[in-house]
Order: structure tokens, then sequence, then C-alpha cells
């Protein structure tokens, strides 16, 4: 570590003790710009330390608390607002108080529209002070509690007197219509209050079908083979977006699971048709009506054979042109490149960048440099708000036209697909999966001694 750059941070809890194991993220930026995200833990000492910032910084500090014979989680979150800055700050003390608890209990039912249990489901119950949006001082606490009982009965004691939001997440959360702040409610002063509160939960509609190609063979396996657009390009906002069901399954089964709300929106904009994609792309679409509610009789629907794309190893990156980019070429001269083209409406698209954002500081030491590409047009302010949300330390881009092409061009044959060059920029491989990055880089790193 270079010790004129180092910061160190020291949890300690309310009687001075350190406090191991927190999560501390360094945030290097100023009163006006977020340049980056270090993130790193506190040893067994409770000490962290970071090099990586020459300038002001800021700390959010997470501390977790997990039950494994319960499977009970709970944690604390510090979003500290003041601005330190290297020369000055070398030290920072983060002090954790105990868990706030109460005599409050919260108890009652979650139950679906049409009053029937959920048996089996995840409370998760939280409190904010402040606000999480910005980089003012905020602190908040989260709880979560696994319940598995027929009547769909949970109860949540020692709850400190304050208003709290909550979460209610099934096994299988695309049935069921969720949010991260499904409602509120609030454990009053007196001692050994306790509130009953019923949950609703809607159902979603599940919709069955197979598809197959001409020749009778299974749709190959993908992340978002059945999806819709909400809305047409023209409406479309930061509050309003993609939606899609869950991919292939084996034998070309999938299920499409649709709210009232959805269902609405999808008759009011595409007349009720979904699209089915294999990895060359879109080769069909289906009528929602044409599927079976029934899993046992779901129909049987042939489509065309997608092309296949060619592969770009061994050849030079493609000019990054339509792309709408914080980041040329040329800056990463003498440097491997690794390429993501996302989508920021996937899960799995979602968690390929949040895990390369963790990484970003070993990237860049190993001579890596990260860019990544939204493979579709979006809105702008909301591609920004979920990059700064999920704290994506390298440039994201953005298809501005012809989505599809620039994909085909680029041999995108799913979502997310990684593309990975030498120094030189030739491409050494292509579509493989997050946990086989440091292989890859590797192979390359080999290949270039």
């Amino acid at each position: 570590m270079d010790p004129d750059a180092l910061i160190t941070v020291r949890t300690i809890d309310h009687e001075g003790k350190p406090v191991p194991y927190s999560r501390i993220v360094f945030v290097n930026r100023d009163e006006k710009t977020t340049r980056s995200f270090h993130e790193t833990a506190t040893n067994k000492d409770g000490y962290a330390y970071c090099d990586l910032i020459s300038d002001t910084f800021s700390i959010n500090a997470h501390l977790y608390e997990y039950n494994p014979k319960t499977k009970d989680l709970r944690s604390q979150h510090k979003k500290i607002g003041e601005l330190y800055n290297v020369q000055h700050n070398k030290l920072v003390t983060v002090k954790w108080d105990p868990f706030p608890t109460g005599s409050g209990k919260i108890e009652g039912e979650v139950l679906d529209q049409y009053g029937k249990p959920l048996t089996k489901f995840n409370l998760t119950v939280n409190y904010l002070q402040g606000v999480r949006e910005d980089w003012s001082e905020s602190y908040w606490t989260y709880q979560r509690i696994e319940v598995d009982n027929l009547q769909g009965h949970f109860e949540l004691g020692k709850l400190a007197p304050r208003t709290y939001s909550y979460m209610v997440r099934v096994e299988d959360y695309a049935a069921y219509v969720w949010d991260f702040d499904m409602g509120r409610f609030t454990i009053p002063e007196e001692p050994n209050s306790i509130v009953r509160h019923n949950i609703e939960v809607e159902t979603k509609e599940l919709l069955y079908g197979r598809a197959f190609y001409r020749d009778g063979s299974p749709v190959n396996r993908g992340y978002y083979t059945l999806w819709f657009e909400k809305y047409p390009p023209e409406k479309m906002s930061r509050d309003q977006g993609r939606y899609f069901a869950l991919g292939m399954g084996p034998n070309g089964f999938f299920r499409a699971a649709l709210s009232q709300k959805e269902r609405k929106e999808i008759l009011q904009c595409t007349g009720g048709y979904v699209d089915i994609k294999d990895r060359s792309g879109m080769i069909g679409k289906v009528h929602i009506e044409e599927l079976s509610k029934e899993r046992e009789q779901a129909p049987a629907l042939f489509f065309p054979r997608g092309e296949p794309r060619d592969s770009l190893v061994g050849a030079a990156l493609p000019k990054l042109v339509d792309i709408q980019m914080d980041v040329r070429q040329e800056r990463a001269k003498g440097r491997m490149m690794l390429i993501c083209f996302f989508d920021m409406n996937q899960r799995p698209s979602r968690y390929c960048i949040q895990q390369f954002a963790k990484q970003a500081a070993q990237s860049r030491q190993k001579g890596v440099t990260i860019v990544a590409i939204h493979a579709s047009k979006v809105d702008e302010d909301r591609l920004d708000e979920w990059v700064k949300k999920n704290n994506v330390p390298f440039p994201i881009g953005m298809i501005q036209e012809e989505g599809e092409q620039t994909c085909f061009n680029w041999g995108v044959k799913s979502l997310p697909w990684l593309i990975l060059t030498d120094r030189k920029h030739i491409v050494t491989a292509e579509g493989f999966g997050v946990d086989e990055f440091v292989e890859k880089i590797t192979e390359v790193s080999d290949v270039e001694r």
C-alpha cells in the first residue's frame, strides 16, 4: 500500500471495542462529482484500509448480523455525510451502537388478493432516517425473517417505537407482485405495544407454453426469451420500462407471469403479443391468449430458427460507433479491455455489472479497462440513477440507434455478453461467465509474456 495515500477506517462499538467484518465503502468524490467506489471490510481488529484515493472522500458503513439457525438477518447502515480529505483525515472512526430494539411487536397474516394465505415467504422490515439518494447523512436498519406457516401468520417482536416500511418476498418471487416498499406501519411509544397488520400480496396470472423450432427441436435456453414492451418508445420514461418473464427451460418450456396491471398494459401497448427470442434474436411472437393457465396443457408453438452469428475471437475490436460513451478506445491503449453488453431490466445483467463493480479496482491493477454498454436505448436519467445506485465506477455506454444491428455486429448472442481483448485490442474470448473472468485475463497475460 502507498503510505502517503493510505486511509484507515476503524469501527468500534458503544464501549469502544473493535467491530470486525463491517463492510466499508470508500467513496472517491467531492461536493459535485462522484468519481469511484472502493469496497472492502474491516479485519478482525476492526480496521479497513484504502490507498486508491488522492483527494476528498466520504464513507459508507454496513454491519450485518446473521443467525444461521433461524436464517434471520438484521443490519445497520450508515451514510456519513462528512466530506473528508486524504491529507488531513488519515483515520476515520465509525461507531456502531447496539441494534435498536424495544418492546413493540407486529403480527398479522400475508394473503393474496383472493384471501389465500402465503405459506412460505421472507418478511423484511426497514427503518430509514434521512435519505439515501444524495450524499447527506443517513442511517437505516434492515430486519428479515423467514416465515413458514400454513395460515400465512407472521410476527416480529423487540421492535423500537418508530415507523417502518416492509416488503414481502415469496421464494417464487416472479409469480407475485412485490416492491421494496410495499407499505408502512408504526410502533407507538407505549410499552409492549402490539400492532395488528395484514398484508395483501397480488398473485400473478401464470401462463405456460412450449417453444420449438420448425424441425421439432426445442428453442435454445436463454435469459429473456419471453418479453414485451410495457409502453411504446414515445411514451417511455424513467418510471416506465420493459417487463420480461423467466427464460426458456428444458424442452422449450416457458412461463409468463403477469400482474393485473401488466396484462392491461400489454393489451393496450401491443394488442397482447409478446416476443419470443433465442440467442440469435427475436424469432417470433405469441399472443397471451394462446398460452395455457395449466402447466400440463402448455401448447406447443413453432418458430423459424434464427441465423447463427460469427465469432469475434481473433478479430480487432469493432469501433464504438453509435454508442454513447464516456471513454474512447485510445484511452485504453496498451491495456486489456472487457466489454460487457447488458440490460439493466434483466436480473442476470444487473448481477453481472454489480459483480464487476466490486472487482473494478483489482481489474485496473491487472491492466484491464472495463466498459459496459447498455444494449438498447433507455432514458438517460433512469440509467444514470441505476449506475449511481449500484456504485458502478467504470464507463457505461448506450446503443443509440439500430440496437439489433449493433448487437449483431458485435456478435452478441445473449445478455449479459462479455468480450475480452488483449492489449492490442484483439478479441481473445467472448460469451463467458463472470466467474470465468479471472481465468480469461490470466490466459491472455500468459500468452503475452
